[in-house]
């Protein structure tokens, strides 16, 4: 673990508390996704909306996390806070067209038919 990582989290407790409900949400947002993968090999109606749900809610979550960490770091001036700020817009460049991607593909009309 870099030494910078464990200043975000002993010497600067708060970080934490702003890091594990987005752990938690991202964790639960990947378990549902294991469930809805399984579905849509099934070809069932609710998979097909749970996969367009999931492929907006991550890239919310990222804008977020985005919002209140570009505001951290603009008020601490800090290096460390603009690696999580480089993460997550990494993050966000790779998801945003995989979850366009994926909105296009599942409300196309012959997507929408194998599912009824």
């Amino acid at each position: 673990m870099p030494a910078g990582s464990f200043y975000l989290w002993f010497v600067n407790p708060a970080f934490l508390y702003f890091l594990l409900p987005i752990i938690v949400i991202e964790f639960a947002l990947s378990l549902l996704g294991i469930v809805t993968s399984i579905g849509l090999l099934l070809l069932r109606e609710p998979a097909r909306k749970a996969a367009i749900f999931l492929s907006a809610v991550p890239i919310l979550v990222l804008i977020f996390a985005l919002v209140i960490l570009v505001g951290a770091s603009r008020s601490t001036h800090n290096l460390v806070v603009a690696i999580p700020v480089l993460i997550c817009g990494a993050l966000f460049v790779i998801l945003l067209p995989l979850s366009v991607w994926w909105l296009v593909l599942l409300h196309r009309d012959s997507v929408r038919f194998q599912f009824r």
